[in-house]
């Protein structure tokens, strides 16, 4: 007779913590794109195309071009380099600890490898 595997005794598979960082950024990076996205088509769809209010102008342009495409603009790339400089971490992809501050600052610290 096989050998069964009882259902009970199963664990949980266990992830990388690299995996876990990398999707949790994906997550929240695709959920920032989305909502740029939708306000960007939506506000322009219901300002730009369906409206016959006059036209408003703000800095120059139409008002629809600037709070539909300006401001998401505007708010994806601030954004960015807040999530590129405060969010996201560095984490090591061959396995080893990252190294300290003091190990960095050292003239070539990065330059080394181990052969």
């Amino acid at each position: 007779m096989p050998n069964r595997v009882d259902a009970n005794k199963l664990e949980p598979p266990r992830y990388d913590p690299v995996y876990l960082h990398a999707r949790r950024e994906a997550v929240e990076i695709l959920l920032a794109w989305a909502v740029t996205l939708l306000w960007s088509v939506g506000y322009c769809s219901l300002r730009g195309y369906q409206s016959d209010a006059p036209l408003s102008i703000v800095l120059g342009i139409p008002a629809w071009v600037f709070w539909g495409i300006v401001v998401p603009w505007v708010v994806a790339s601030v954004f960015t380099f807040y999530y590129s400089l405060v969010r996201m971490k560095n984490d090591s992809l061959d396995g080893e600890p990252p190294s300290s501050a003091a190990d960095s600052a050292a003239p070539g610290a990065g330059d080394r490898r181990e052969v």
